[in-house]
């Protein structure tokens, strides 16, 4: 958490973590400015999840929302970070 300290970041109920995709909080938090630029990151091999690369934006955050971390870590690009904050 100390790391991401001077990164932004967004607080979010792991509730309505599930109902989002990866397109929607990307766009929601503000790293892509539209679900169609969040599309065309993703399609361009720049979105990542948890230093993950996302494959599918359509894909739901089900299974993150269960995850036992308290905390998500968006990226676009190489340098643009994003954390996700999850409380219950």
């Amino acid at each position: 958490g100390e790391i991401f300290s001077e990164v932004p970041s967004t607080e979010m109920t792991r509730a309505a973590l599930q109902s989002c995709s990866v397109l929607d909080l990307f766009a929601q938090t503000g790293i892509s400015k539209s679900k169609g630029e969040a599309r065309r990151l993703v399609e361009s091999g720049g979105a990542y999840v948890n230093n993950e690369r996302v494959e599918d934006g359509a894909q739901p955050l089900t299974a993150l929302s269960q995850h036992p971390s308290s905390m998500l870590v968006l990226r676009a690009g190489k340098k643009n970070y994003h954390v996700v904050r999850l409380t219950s």
